[in-house]
């Protein structure tokens, strides 16, 4: 069974914000994992999914809410 986590991060487009990221999910073993940020923008997402996120399986609202995405 995965453990799993949700986070309302804030400075996601921040890459020691995304190390922080990583390392809590690598010590704690989640295999679920949520993110909340509703300040990224569509030029910033893509830099943040290749840097944080590039081998998971995405969801996000960046087509129909501006500004805001969540992923898991």
């Amino acid at each position: 069974m995965y453990n799993w986590e949700l986070w309302n991060v804030r400075g996601l487009t921040k890459v020691n914000k995304q190390t922080d990221i990583k390392w809590f999910l690598n010590k704690n073993g989640i295999g679920f994992f949520g993110l909340l940020e509703t300040r990224v923008s569509s030029s910033n997402w893509n830099k943040v999914k290749n840097n944080l996120c590039s081998s998971w399986s995405i969801t996000n609202n960046m087509t129909t809410y501006k500004g805001g995405i969540s992923l898991s």
